[in-house]
């Protein structure tokens, strides 16, 4: 099952189907009513903080695509390289590259603070992707990890439980254990699934641990933690 590709009213009908929910189907898009103050297509600034992640390079080309059928907007793609000197670069390259709008993914808020207020005093739409940004008053759109992740751990220990049906469940995230929306947009609803789709099989739940900047790191953790 694809997360990704279902279709709208397919997804709300599985979520009420496997979670008790009530949610209603979404009506199809119509046609947009956005018109363009020029002939000229808007340019938006898309941030990512690693593009060679491939939940990345799933969400730009997918707002690649979404602007240039909706809006006929060009987006072009940012890449952080989970490097937040290069992220604080990338904000001074908006107004320098003339994109009309901005969603940022950036780590140091401070640090890019300076260049932030300048694009907005000069015009620039800006929105944050997963974090607040300091007092910048920015709106802040998030996917729905929440509900991924939750589904992704009710997932994780069906099959589990009946794999290894004599070992306890074991999860751990590898992620950043002391970040706000990780926590809750990602180790606290797989841990709430886990725990709900157990059903007293013996579940262990070291949590998050550190392993957002180091693949190799990353595997070590996870043979830690092996039954």
């Amino acid at each position: 099952m694809s997360f990704w590709t279902m279709p709208r009213a397919d997804a709300a009908a599985w979520l009420n189907d496997q979670f008790g929910t009530n949610l209603p189907a979404p009506a199809a898009a119509g046609a947009s009513d956005y018109t363009p103050a020029t002939n000229l297509p808007k340019k938006i600034a898309f941030f990512v903080s690693d593009l060679s992640n491939v939940f990345h390079q799933g969400q730009a080309t997918e707002a690649q695509k979404y602007a240039k059928e909706k809006y006929g907007a060009e987006v072009f793609v940012f890449d952080g390289k989970a490097d937040s000197a290069v992220m604080t670069q990338n904000v001074d390259q908006i107004a320098a590259q003339g994109m009309d709008a901005a969603t940022l993914h950036i780590w140091d808020y401070d640090t890019a603070k300076p260049a932030v207020l300048e694009d907005l005093a000069k015009g620039i739409i800006l929105t944050s992707f997963f974090s607040p940004l300091g007092d910048s008053g920015m709106p802040v759109a998030r996917s729905d990890e929440a509900g991924i992740s939750f589904a992704m751990g009710v997932e994780m220990a069906k099959q589990w439980k009946a794999a290894h049906p004599d070992k306890p469940i074991v999860m751990v995230e590898l992620g950043w254990p002391n970040h706000t929306e990780v926590k809750s947009g990602r180790t606290d609803p797989w841990v709430k699934a886990s725990v709900r789709r157990s059903h007293g099989h013996r579940l262990r739940l070291p949590g998050c641990q550190q392993g957002h900047r180091s693949g190799q790191a990353g595997r070590h953790r996870l043979d830690d933690h092996a039954p």
